[in-house]
């Protein structure tokens, strides 16, 4: 059996072949004696691995692994989250006690909390037409193509509410008040 500091030699010296940074955590668990959690960073971008053990020791509940026999990296892909402006607009809809917004109280809420801007408009109709189109623009939009909200009209005026994605979304992301 390898020791700790053996593994983690091997570790490093895989890493830094790979011009990666190494960074080591110590996991302790119920499930696992002591295993060493690898992170490779180059840069900002986080480099995802597979770590294959040197063998497998089952036990009558469950199975182990020691030591590290090689490590493999793994595909990258950019994980994207939305704006924490757009984070803010659905915490707005999520408020609502019906479960909807109309345009008008979303447009009012997004001014008075900043999420949208009116510079430059000397009568209020202007201003008023410039909060629409900037509410479209930066927030109801990039929302239609996160498929976070629906919009629909009734009464002669727009609702937006959260779709199921919408809702998962906000939960993952946290709500801001």
């Amino acid at each position: 059996m390898q020791s700790e500091t053996e593994t983690a030699k091997k570790a490093k010296n895989l890493a830094f072949s790979q011009e990666m940074e190494l960074f080591l955590s110590s996991i302790r668990s119920e499930y696992t004696r002591e295993t060493y959690s690898i992170y490779f960073k180059k840069i900002s971008k986080i480099k995802p691995y597979y770590v294959i053990p040197e063998r497998y020791a089952p036990t009558a509940k469950r199975q182990e692994t020691e030591g590290m026999s090689d490590i493999i990296p793994l595909p990258e892909y950019e994980i994207e989250i939305p704006s924490q402006k757009l984070v803010r607009c659905m915490s707005f809809i999520d408020n609502e006690k019906s479960g909807e917004i109309t345009k008008k109280r979303l447009r009012d809420l997004a001014l008075q909390h900043e999420l949208i801007r009116v510079e430059g408009e000397k009568d209020e109709k202007s201003k008023e037409l410039s909060a629409y189109m900037s509410l479209n623009k930066n927030l109801i939009q990039p929302l239609l193509i996160w498929n976070f909200i629906e919009v629909k009209k009734r009464a002669g005026a727009h609702r937006i509410k959260l779709t199921v994605e919408g809702k998962n979304a906000l939960k993952f992301l946290g709500k801001n008040k």
